[in-house]
């Protein structure tokens, strides 16, 4: 995928077949989009150039594109006036970066959402974003890797992100992930009616063993004349909270019982896993776990969706009263709530069944028939009479 050597607002894609077999090659499958146009040449912070010595702003390109589960991504900066639309006027423009969501691949390509980050300051106050790379989580997270300028600023790494909730077609807000504060006017290079050359270093990848973490590397001006690759990890949101299970209170004594924990999820946050590991020779994934206080073993979690994950608990020999659950993410981060499980005393006996009959002379005999015992003397058998306040009271002992 590109943008059209010949028109603004128009991207260009081909479709590669059979890669596996013998590939063929569609002819160009136009997509349209907002409207764009070329970046300005980037004024920064202590240029003493002159508009020769603003940075290169290269021009309409795709400086990077991914495909995940249907969706293909990707970025480019174009000039904008104060509200992010595109424009040609010199006295306005700023960059700013666009990205594109785009959809249905196989078919018709659509775009199923864009959104511009730029500054909406006036020109001489305005902050350009420029050589974006752009990438998907797992979790369907988004994150941009930036370079920005502009005639107030020195040349510094940025990064912006979308959470999967988000609005469509929106990012959050650019922080800085470098703080540069020297000016770049290398001698070796006055630059020229293109500027000075720069933007070979932007990229941003997805840690492949935890499917969440993101790596951002950019370049920015390290120090007086020189410039720098700058490598920022970039942390997703963490694990939802666990706020309850299902069920609250379990005996102790069990080698195996399932516990649904339920999470609250802000601002991004979540249970996630990666899935099946992936044959050898691939590494395998980074996988959620838990662990549960006092004396309980997590035998194994299975991952349903951010707010659920199961845990498969051994309750043997764990003291009762109330547990702390701790739940890591594949990223390394966690969070614990406290006593939100319940482990009860060991119940001595599991009752299979228990039937009454009605014998002729009033009388009611009972059978019942347990799958096990543990250190039960027998049982006491009690009965209690319609509307009685007082309720049951023993009529006799079966040892």
């Amino acid at each position: 995928i590109g943008v059209d050597n010949a028109t603004f607002g128009t991207l260009m894609m081909r479709r590669i077949s059979t890669p596996a077999g013998v590939p063929t090659m569609s002819g160009n499958i136009s997509i349209a989009v907002s409207t764009t146009q070329f970046p300005r040449t980037v004024p920064h912070s202590g240029n003493t150039g002159g508009t020769n010595g603003n940075l290169d702003g290269l021009d309409d390109r795709l400086y990077a594109a991914m495909a995940r589960g249907g969706h293909l991504w990707t970025a480019h900066n174009i000039g904008v006036n104060t509200t992010g639309v595109a424009t040609s006027t010199a006295s306005i423009k700023r960059n700013g970066t666009r990205w594109y969501d785009l959809t249905n691949l196989t078919g018709t390509p659509t775009v199923t959402q864009s959104g511009t980050v730029f500054d909406g300051a006036v020109q001489a106050s305005a902050r350009d974003f420029f050589i974006p790379s752009i990438m998907v989580t797992g979790q369907n997270h988004a994150a941009l890797s930036l370079t920005t300028g502009g005639t107030p600023f020195f040349v510094n790494a940025y990064t912006a992100g979308r959470l999967s909730g988000d609005a469509t077609g929106t990012m959050q807000a650019p922080i800085a992930t470098t703080a540069s504060a020297t000016a770049y006017n290398p001698p070796g290079d006055p630059g020229g009616a293109g500027g000075r050359r720069w933007g070979d270093y932007s990229y941003i990848s997805l840690d492949p063993l935890d499917d969440m973490t993101l790596w951002m590397v950019n370049q920015y001006c390290n120090a007086t004349n020189t410039y720098g690759c700058n490598v920022t990890k970039l942390l997703a949101p963490p694990p939802a909270t666990p706020a309850s299970c299902v069920p609250a209170s379990t005996p102790a004594g069990q080698t195996s019982v399932n516990v649904v924990v339920t999470g609250t999820a802000v601002s991004g946050s979540g249970f996630y896993d990666p899935g099946t590991d992936l044959s050898a020779p691939a590494l395998p994934y980074t996988h959620i776990s838990a662990t549960v206080s006092g004396g309980v073993t997590v035998n194994s979690i299975t991952y349903t969706d951010p707010t659920h994950i199961t845990l498969n608990l051994n309750t043997v020999g764990a003291p009762s009263g109330a547990k702390d659950i701790t739940n890591t993410n594949p990223d390394g981060q966690l969070l614990t709530s406290t006593g939100i499980l319940n482990i009860s005393g060991i119940v001595p006996i599991t009752l299979k069944e228990l039937r009454g009959k009605l014998n002729n002379n009033l009388t009611v005999s009972l059978n019942w028939i347990t799958s096990a015992e543990s250190g039960n003397k027998g049982f006491y058998v009690e009965r209690t009479e319609t509307g009685n306040p007082s309720g049951w009271t023993s009529i006799g002992f079966v040892n």
